[in-house]
């Protein structure tokens, strides 16, 4: 007695079998003469189109297989972290490159992506660089570390709206506030400035600024959050 749905399925198997080698032997049987593209919108058009122009002038395009052409995609554009290529027709190929996430701006020219990686501010529409926290590093070279990316992650965003931060090293980390120049937040990579602690500082503001301390001492104090159940205001 047959029992068709082992039958189904053993067809399923093979049908599936069939549609795999099929994808595998489109290149060799379609060559490809055109592609399309779906680039990341954080990328300005500019740069967009610049990826276009290098894959169109790639004297192999059409015979490199998908998986070489991603790699020189990326190696040629380091702020793409994903690179995708499909047959979109027998003889059309479709490219779609996502870029790295943008994490926070680096002394007012570079980006920090959430991978680590720092690239040029004018590669990212502005749209998305205006939003991004802004943070001042004595050394790009030496000061991209795991403790900044682990900070940056960990710390609410609504905080980058009052404050801007200045990253010395994992045991002094400034936030300066935008509304108030002569006023500061000093912390730790262990010790980070949550709305409680953030609240404390607010009112410690309004206390100086209620007896023109600021006006009359013209000097800047700072409010050191760094140590256990309390924080220590001196002037800078």
């Amino acid at each position: 007695m047959i029992n068709y749905r082992i039958v189904k399925y053993i067809g399923l198997f093979f049908l599936c079998l069939i549609i795999i080698s099929f994808k595998q032997l489109l290149p060799s049987l379609f060559p490809i003469n055109h592609f399309t593209y779906a680039i990341d919108s954080l990328i300005t058009e500019s740069v967009q189109q610049d990826i276009v122009n290098y894959v169109e002038q790639l004297p192999e395009k059409h015979s490199l297989s998908f998986q070489k052409l991603a790699y020189k995609i990326q190696k040629k554009f380091s702020f793409i972290e994903v690179v995708a290529i499909e047959h979109l027709a027998p003889d059309i190929a479709y490219i779609a490159c996502n870029a790295q996430k943008p994490l926070s701006i680096i002394n007012n020219s570079f980006v920090l992506t959430k991978q680590g990686c720092l690239h040029n501010k004018d590669i990212f529409l502005s749209l998305i660089t205006e939003q991004l926290p802004d943070i001042t590093l004595p050394s790009l070279e030496k000061d991209i570390t795991e403790s900044l990316l682990t900070v940056m992650n960990a710390i609410d965003s609504i905080v980058f709206s009052q404050f801007t931060l200045s990253w010395v090293n994992d045991t002094k980390i400034y936030l300066y506030d935008k509304g108030h120049k002569q006023f500061s937040i000093i912390f730790n990579k262990n010790q980070l400035p949550d709305k409680e602690l953030l609240n404390h500082c607010s009112h410690i503001k309004q206390k100086l600024d209620e007896q023109n301390i600021f006006t009359t001492t013209k000097r800047n104090y700072v409010a050191d959050i760094r140590f256990k159940d309390q924080i220590v205001v001196s002037r800078a």
